[in-house]
């Protein structure tokens, strides 16, 4: 008898453990940042990792992928290393992939517009404004 109590508590658990895995990992880790999905030029906005922002009905804007080069906290480096951003920016007139970064390349263009990463710390999203020339 004791046994099936011990059987059944492992289960028991085995399935309370699944059913937390798998609400944890379906919830949306944007409701943490302030994302919207269709912003305007001129107006700070935040891309999570894989996700998309329309500017003014004109770009649609992509976060790609993020690198992480600096420098481990309590490490003495010769270079203090950056966070970078891979993005894809489409319109009617095409598309292009543009890399930034906190330290070398804080500002691309696409065309006529100008993209520049604001203040950021973050691997899991990217912070921009987008002006249009």
């Amino acid at each position: 008898m004791r046994s099936g109590k011990i059987i059944s508590l492992v289960v028991s658990l085995i399935i309370f453990i699944g059913a937390l895995t798998l609400f944890t990992s379906s919830m949306d880790e944007t409701t943490d940042i302030n994302y919207k999905e269709s912003v305007s030029f001129n107006e700070s906005f935040i891309i999570p990792k894989g996700k998309a922002v329309t500017v003014d009905d004109e770009l649609k804007v992509k976060l790609l992928s993020t690198g992480d080069s600096r420098c481990p906290e309590n490490m003495q480096c010769i270079w203090q290393g950056e966070l970078t951003y891979k993005i894809e920016i489409n319109n009617p007139d095409g598309s292009e992939e543009i890399e930034l970064g906190t330290v070398k390349t804080p500002e691309g263009v696409f065309k006529n517009y100008k993209i520049t990463l604001d203040s950021n710390d973050s691997v899991e999203y990217v912070r921009l404004t987008i002006t249009k020339n």
